[in-house]
């Protein structure tokens, strides 16, 4: 009878999954939106490189630092401001704005290098002036590999990252103005833009963004008409409209793709041997940079207006053109005979021809929403998992009961549980957890489960303190909780519980236990319970409660995708009021053998 009066109701785990399951990936959902118009990405600045982890590892850092601007450059996709100036000028939002209203910036581009145990990761991303996302990627390098690398390795590594970056805009230069059938184009020499090329021009705009992050995820685009090179500058150049797929189809902002552009010759040469895919099409390890100052290098100049050169004479050679059907593949390179120009279209105001230095611009900007899930990431869905098991002793008394509790198991296991760490977003990350409980007491037996969940702010402390201390974690975290007993005064419960914690974490060098360890030692403090107890054959409410948890462990340091073994300790003590006016004491004492495994 007591059995059947005490025995716990059991709280239905897989809908409590569901619900996590459901919190936790609802982001995932694909994210749409109206097409939006690709904005005009001429001038750029390159941020100083941003550092996390345990960087003053790294050998090569000023390597990194010295070659990243470099490689930007090195794409010739973007007009560069200079360095110093940007270094003095992106922290701020009175600074940005000087770069776009003095300098005509557009865009930024930056590079954050992690260090994280075994692996660094380097993120480079393009960022508008309001430092919205709208281009990410990344790649990750084991950290042992940079003590032997070459310094032409790591400069090839930058290098095809930000190639990567830069072949993901579906365009290479931009309409920047129209002046009756002439159009100043945002490339020139430096792009392998020469005069007699044929300009197919396309429409492009966003068409989705990535649901984690608001980055540019998917592309489409329209033809508007045809031009041909006809005057060139260096970063400019000037073409003549040939042909228009309706009138006055080509607009401020349309653009054109350049295969001889340096990122996509080196893009089309790894593009077999390592999986690179075009433009808008792949998808993008992301994860999110957070800035710090970094190093600055030489300025470069302003573009300044120029005088128009004489109007094109020769204009007899009639050439028909088309149209192009509507595709991704915008190209630059077809050549009509040097010296021969399109003829003047009926109606043209002069045959007088703009130069490329003629050069006025609009305001094309995206105004993407300014929230935190700009900077959220798409790590791994899981970045490390843990499974444990041990003996879990636990003891029950006050609130008119005699004392219960758990029995030593004869085979020292009486509770296995797991769990999954994420990466969220910056250093933000949560857990989820379960457990299964069964054994003996006293009198006869028990079995129950828990189930966690946690959400809280990881950071590293400064280089002074790593090789013992790290760094720190704080957050709140939630359990769901059941527990069947059987045979005892105390027949079970179940009941909601949350509160917050604290830890520090780091690692113990080889020369203490002859092995490198991973340590850490936590304390939660949990204030809230709401659930109901059986005691003395009655159901009690739980009326209030405070509880405390230390948990200390330790686990073998090893690289990812290798399995660690450990140990942990877990003691707890809470009194909780019920609502019979009574307090009942509730203690446990876990010992675990720990197996971790890093994805």
């Amino acid at each position: 009878m007591m059995d059947q009066t005490t025995k716990s109701k059991r709280f239905d785990v897989r809908f409590a999954a569901l619900i996590l399951v459901a919190v936790s990936f609802a982001a995932v959902a694909r994210a749409a939106v109206s097409p939006v118009k690709l904005p005009i990405i001429q001038n750029v600045g390159v941020v100083p490189v941003q550092w996390e982890g345990s960087y003053h590892r790294l050998p090569v850092k000023e390597l990194i630092a010295r070659e990243f601007p470099a490689a930007v450059r090195s794409s010739h996709r973007f007009r560069v401001l200079g360095d110093d100036l940007i270094a003095e000028e992106w922290q701020t939002e009175k600074g940005r704005a000087d770069l776009r209203d003095q300098y005509e910036a557009q865009a930024l581009l930056s590079l954050t290098v992690a260090v994280r145990d075994d692996v660094t990761t380097f993120s480079v991303r393009l960022v508008d002036l309001n430092m919205h996302s709208e281009l990410l990627e990344s790649d990750t390098i084991e950290t042992n590999w940079f003590n032997e690398a070459k310094s032409s390795e790591v400069t090839d590594k930058l290098e095809s990252l930000v190639f990567r970056l830069v072949n993901r805009l579906p365009i290479d230069v931009s309409v920047t103005s129209i002046q009756g059938h002439y159009i100043t184009l945002s490339g020139g020499s430096e792009q392998n833009i020469a005069v007699g090329d044929r300009v197919e021009l396309v429409r492009t705009s966003v068409r989705s963004l990535h649901p984690a992050n608001g980055t540019w995820l998917e592309f489409s685009s329209k033809p508007t008409g045809v031009a041909q090179v006809v005057d060139l500058k260096s970063t400019t150049s000037v073409a003549k409209i040939l042909n228009q797929t309706y009138d006055q189809a080509i607009e401020v902002g349309d653009g054109a793709k350049i295969k001889s552009l340096s990122s996509r010759v080196k893009f089309a040469r790894l593009a077999a041997s390592q999986g690179l895919k075009d433009a808008g099409r792949q998808s993008t390890v992301i994860v999110s940079p957070i800035y710090v100052p970094g190093m600055p290098q030489p300025t470069v100049a302003k573009v300044v207006e120029a005088e128009r050169p004489a109007a094109i004479t020769d204009q007899h050679n009639e050439t028909e053109n088309q149209s192009g059907s509507s595709t991704s593949d915008v190209v630059i390179g077809e050549s009509l005979p040097v010296g021969k120009a399109p003829p003047a279209t009926p109606g043209e105001p002069g045959g007088s021809a703009p130069t490329a230095t003629d050069i006025s611009r609009e305001d094309s900007g995206i105004n993407l929403w300014d929230d935190i899930t700009k900077e959220a990431t798409s790590h791994r869905l899981v970045e490390h998992a843990q499974a444990y098991g041990g003996p879990s002793l636990w003891r029950m008394s006050g609130g008119g009961i005699t004392g219960s509790g758990s029995k030593m198991p004869m085979l020292l296991i009486n509770n296995i549980g797991a769990s999954v760490t994420r990466n969220l977003m910056f250093r933000l990350r949560n857990d989820f957890g379960a457990q299964l409980l069964s054994g003996s007491t006293t009198n006869g037996r028990f079995g129950g489960y828990r189930g966690l969940v946690r959400i809280y702010w990881d950071a590293e402390f400064p280089a002074i303190l790593a090789g013992f201390i790290y760094g720190w974690r704080g957050g709140g975290l939630a359990t769901v909780n059941g527990l069947s007993v059987s045979g005892e005064s105390f027949g079970g419960g179940d009941w909601f519980s949350s509160g917050g914690f604290a830890a520090l974490y780091g690692q113990l060098p080889g020369s203490l236990l002859g092995d490198r360890y991973d340590w850490q030692g936590e304390f939660s403090l949990i204030p809230v319970v709401i659930g109901r107890l059986g005691l003395g054959g009655k159901w009690q409410r739980v009326q209030s409660a405070f509880a405390t948890q230390i948990n200390l462990a330790f686990t073998q340091y090893r690289p990812a995708h290798v399995l660690a073994w450990g140990a942990g300790i877990d003691m707890g003590n809470g009194t909780w009021s019920m609502g019979n006016s009574q307090n009942v004491s509730i203690r446990n004492f876990d010992i675990q053998v720990l197996a971790k495994y890093r994805f």
